[in-house]
């Protein structure tokens, strides 16, 4: 997500409504990248994977990940 849409350099609000409905949907996955970059910021875009699984900040990754996906699969966007 975030080397695709470069979201982590220009914001998520900057793609409402491109590619979130909503205020709401732009935070929760906005929430989730700053989880991952966290993570990415101790631990480097190379580490292996068991290390971005041991990290602690890991569970913030998935929790935030799962909201987003959760209101993301809504579909509740009206155009």
């Amino acid at each position: 997500m975030i080397d695709d849409t470069f979201i982590d350099q220009m914001g998520v609000r900057a793609l409402i409504p491109y590619l979130f409905c909503d205020e709401h949907e732009a935070d929760l996955v906005q929430t989730a990248v700053d989880a991952l970059l966290h993570v990415l910021d101790d631990l480097g875009p190379t580490a292996p994977d068991n290390a971005y699984l041991a990290h602690p900040g890991w569970i913030n990754v998935l929790n935030s990940a799962g909201a987003a996906y959760l209101a993301l699969s809504a579909g509740k966007c009206t155009s």
